[in-house]
């Protein structure tokens, strides 16, 4: 899959609600840098932040890649409905880096996390 292909299919993984579809596109070591739960291996952090979620939905604003498609980035507004029932509306920027085989090797999720990290503390 080319870098460009992972990153829409990241986008409608999370549409999907699906920590196993997330996980499918990062590399085994693949890790995840998180304003609210910090730097995780994937696995681990999707199933913690779906696990804290009722639902997500993302709108995407457009897509970025590198010249040599070794990073690309994503800029949406993600809807996340946390279990409780709670909403929380991110402008989002993920900043993602590739392996050879278009993989995630690294996710650096960037946002103002203040109002969601209040959300989630108070789960």
């Amino acid at each position: 899959m080319n870098p460009k292909d992972t990153m829409k299919a990241y986008v409608d993984a999370l549409n999907q609600n699906s920590a196993e579809e997330c996980e499918k596109l990062f590399t085994s070591d693949g890790v995840v840098i998180s304003p609210i739960y910090g730097e995780k291996k994937a696995n681990i952090f999707f199933k913690e932040m779906f696990g804290d979620s009722s639902n997500t939905k993302i709108d995407l604003i457009n897509i970025f890649l590198s010249e040599d498609e070794s990073a690309g980035a994503a800029h949406f507004i993600c809807h996340w409905t946390l279990k409780d029932g709670t909403p929380t509306t991110l402008n989002v920027a993920d900043i993602f880096e590739f392996s050879e085989d278009g993989k995630i090797k690294k996710l650096l999720i960037i946002y103002d996390a203040q109002e969601a990290r209040d959300a989630v503390d108070n789960l």
